[in-house]
């Protein structure tokens, strides 16, 4: 057995309510795209964590929301 480094390390998969909020606001999947790899996952993981489908839901169009209009998407700026 072998370990090697990871080819694509910033790659993260996203939630299916993300990917559809992201595919109705281009511009706030471009400004999650200039995010490091860290952070994008943090994102993923806060929208895929929820339990319940609404919760999953509002916190997808609350962080494209965020990231749309240029806000940081965990502060409360």
């Amino acid at each position: 057995m072998s370990i090697a480094p990871d080819p694509n390390p910033n790659h993260v998969d996203l939630p299916d309510e993300l990917a559809e909020a992201f595919a109705a606001w281009p511009e706030a999947e471009a400004a999650f795209n200039n995010y490091s790899g860290a952070h994008r996952r943090a994102m993923a993981r806060l929208v895929d964590e929820a339990k319940q489908p609404a919760t999953r839901a509002r916190r997808a169009v609350q962080l494209v929301e965020r990231l749309g209009r240029g806000l940081h998407p965990f502060r409360g700026d």
